[in-house]
């Protein structure tokens, strides 16, 4: 597991980074931990990814940071299909395009807008004048919370986990939980997000490292 925060803990606030390079992901994800440990920071490294969270979050980010270069979707329907989904939420582009169409994208989406050449100081000064000083102070402040991702998954989530521990497959926990095997589908690319894993044996992993502490929010 990276030392990022991937998911959201009970009653913590989280932020969203939406990057398709890992080692951009690494770097900036890493920064921001780094910048505001009081908020998870929550990694999409697809468009998909980014979708399927954004259209229903248990709860709205603090702020999302995304590329507008990422593989199925384009710079246009990137931004907008954020407000679409979430309106209010502080909204910054960070990208390589530097041309006069994609500035006045970001302003008609609300986005502020930051080059990826950019040095990380700039990155933090563009940070805190975006989000001001108060939200700036309270975030860079550690929270004393379940900092492990698996804490905060839905009872729903928990009983999918606990089942691919046991390995189980998708049909045969649609079975066990009388839910679809769409359903079931979902729920597993949620967990992987979350959990920050890329396969079924990554996440039984830490199911098995964290079974006894487990605290599922009821959902």
């Amino acid at each position: 597991m990276s030392a990022i925060h991937t998911a959201k803990s009970v009653n913590m606030e989280y932020a969203l980074l939406i990057e398709d390079h890992p080692l951009m992901a690494e770097a900036v994800g890493s920064s921001l931990w780094r910048w505001l440990p009081g908020l998870q920071i929550l990694r999409a490294y697809s468009w998909g990814e980014a979708r399927d969270f954004l259209q229903s979050p248990s709860a709205p980010p603090a702020f999302v940071v995304t590329d507008l270069q990422l593989p199925g979707s384009d710079p246009e329907h990137t931004l907008r299909s954020i407000r679409l989904w979430q309106p209010d939420v502080p909204l910054m582009a960070l990208t390589m395009l530097d041309d006069l169409s994609t500035l006045r994208l970001c302003e008609q989406h609300r986005a502020i807008y930051l080059c990826k050449t950019a040095a990380a100081d700039q990155l933090k000064q563009t940070l805190q004048n975006w989000l001001g000083h108060e939200r700036w102070l309270q975030w860079s402040v550690q929270q004393v919370c379940l900092n492990h991702p698996i804490h905060g998954l839905t009872t729903r989530q928990t009983d999918i986990l606990r089942e691919l521990a046991n390995g189980r497959s998708n049909r045969e926990i649609s079975e066990l939980l009388y839910i679809s095997e769409d359903t079931v589908r979902t729920h597993i690319k949620t967990l992987f997000l979350r959990l920050d894993v890329k396969n079924r044996t990554q996440a039984s992993k830490i199911y098995l490292q964290h079974k006894n502490g487990l605290q599922p929010i009821q959902a």
